[in-house]
């Protein structure tokens, strides 16, 4: 005897009882994505009105002026800017000098092929993440003289000791 013989009435039952709330459950799934979410009541705000507030102008001492220079507006000088494309590969930067003038605005277009790298410049504390054939742009003032060694400062295979090169600022 076949085992759906066996079932009888209540096996029919069940499995009537089964396709049913399937049936159910598809219908009820079909409604909700052909319903578009319930739209977000508006919220006015009202305008405030903030009054204007002046103050009195006052003179800065001479003798506080001195202790905090930043907030001192400073005339503004123009500055030569010097950018450079500088690619990593492997083992090498090209270029891998860099001359610039004591006082320059450097700006480093920095890309590195073929895994991902670091470019760090200890002298003006620097230390960028460079991921692999993406650009990164930095920017800094040339303001010491002398000659600053750069490198990779992760450590991304045999021949990374190989891959440095310098800054140099002139006076």
């Amino acid at each position: 005897m076949r085992k759906t013989a066996r079932l009888g009435v209540r096996g029919a039952g069940a499995a009537a009882l089964v396709l049913a709330v399937w049936l159910a459950g598809a219908a009820l799934l079909a409604a909700a994505q052909e319903t578009p979410p319930p739209a977000e009541p508006e919220v006015k705000v009202p305008e405030v009105k903030v009054p204007e507030v002046s103050a009195p102008a006052q003179e800065v001492p001479p003798a506080a002026a001195q202790q905090e220079p930043e907030r001192a507006a400073a005339p503004s000088v123009k500055r030569p800017v010097r950018t450079f494309q500088v690619y990593a590969d492997n083992w090498y930067w090209q270029p891998d000098e860099i001359r610039v003038k004591k006082g320059d605005h450097v700006v480093l277009r920095l890309k590195s092929f073929r895994a991902s790298r670091s470019f760090l410049l200890k002298g003006y504390k620097i230390d960028e993440l460079l991921p692999q054939d993406k650009e990164v742009r930095l920017e800094f003032d040339a303001d010491r003289a002398g000659t600053f060694p750069f490198r990779c400062g992760r450590p991304c295979g045999d021949g990374c000791a190989k891959l440095r090169g310098k800054l140099i600022v002139e006076e």
